[in-house]
């Protein structure tokens, strides 16, 4: 059985920052129907292919389902107040790759932001 992995969604968005995790998943989403979140998108899948190998390996995942991740991207693409829900280990072990990686520049910050928030939505399914 060959592990299929899905991105369902990476967006970004220039909204200000809030702590509700349901508001910065929605506004990350959102933001999708952009140009340049789109184009933004697409430059980010390396990066989250890479991540995801390293966090569920080939062959049968010993765990399947969904996890979103939110944070934000700074104008450098360092990424920083990250957080994923639910907690599994292949969503934790995730958001420190993604944490840790350096992601292309946002295509722009707003002048009252300081950064653009991040929504990556994943599924792992056998």
């Amino acid at each position: 059985m060959k592990l299929i992995i899905f991105v369902l969604a990476v967006s970004i968005a220039g909204f200000a920052y809030t702590d509700d995790f349901q508001n910065r998943l929605e506004a990350g989403r959102q933001a999708l129907q952009t140009p340049e979140g789109k184009v933004y998108e697409k430059s980010l899948s390396p990066t989250i292919v890479r991540a995801m190998g390293e966090c569920v390996p080939p062959g049968p995942p010993d765990q399947t389902g969904a996890f979103s991740l939110v944070g934000y991207v700074n104008p450098s693409g360092t990424v920083s107040a990250l957080e994923v829900q639910p907690s599994t280990p292949a969503s934790r072990c995730f958001a420190g790759k993604i944490g840790k990686a350096t992601l292309p520049a946002p295509p722009f910050v707003p002048s009252r932001y300081k950064a653009f928030p991040l929504t990556i939505d994943m599924e792992i399914i056998p």
